[in-house]
């Protein structure tokens, strides 16, 4: 049995899903802990849940403008909100650039600004998707950034600056459903998510 469940993430690298922005662990689009430039799709939805820092949350993540992102989470009894807008789209010859704030209405709320791009050294080589950016003190720290490396059609590799180095994989089993694994802070975070119709 022990084999078997390990050779689960090495049999999900063969199946298929599709490029997009990914929920992290506080529920809006990013890396494990930090925003990317890039939005949830307009008119679609993400619910899920994740363990991290502690801390059980279900969010649920809506591509409420045609480039922003509207996300509601829960950590106990607090009720935590994220807005994202996507100021300048990804284009061959410019970064994508975001504007948003998490944590709002709370006593930890950052405002950030966040830059980012996808690259592909060569056709059908692994695509590298690439995050930096500013924000103001709170649940973000003053500077972050993130890599993304997709190695297959479901897995991704992640990397992350957050006021410490965090790591993580996140798979993609189906086009819906997402599986996200990694160490923040020196501790494990596990997150689920599907995409909903809403």
């Amino acid at each position: 049995m022990k084999n078997a469940v390990g050779l689960l993430p090495c049999a999900l690298l063969f199946l298929p899903s599709r490029v997009q922005a990914s929920s992290a662990l506080p529920g809006f689009t990013g890396a494990l802990t930090t925003p990317t430039a890039f939005s949830q799709a307009f008119q679609s939805g993400a619910a899920g849940v994740t363990r991290f820092q502690g801390q059980t949350r279900a969010f649920l993540n809506y591509g409420a403008w045609e480039t922003g992102e509207l996300t509601l989470s829960t950590a106990g009894t607090d009720l935590l909100v994220h807005a994202k807008y996507t100021l300048l789209a990804e284009s061959p010859h410019t970064p994508a650039l975001a504007v948003g704030g998490t944590g709002l209405f709370g006593r930890d709320a950052s405002l950030y600004a966040v830059a980012g791009a996808n690259l592909r050294v060569r056709d059908g080589g692994p695509q590298l998707r690439l995050a930096g950016g500013v924000a103001t003190r709170g649940v973000l720290p003053p500077l972050f950034a993130s890599a993304e490396v997709r190695v297959s059609r479901v897995a991704a590799f992640m990397a992350e600056w957050s006021r410490r180095i965090n790591v993580g994989v996140r798979l993609h089993p189906t086009a819906q459903f997402r599986v996200m694994i990694g160490f923040v802070h020196h501790h494990a975070g596990l997150g689920v998510n599907y995409d909903v119709g809403l």
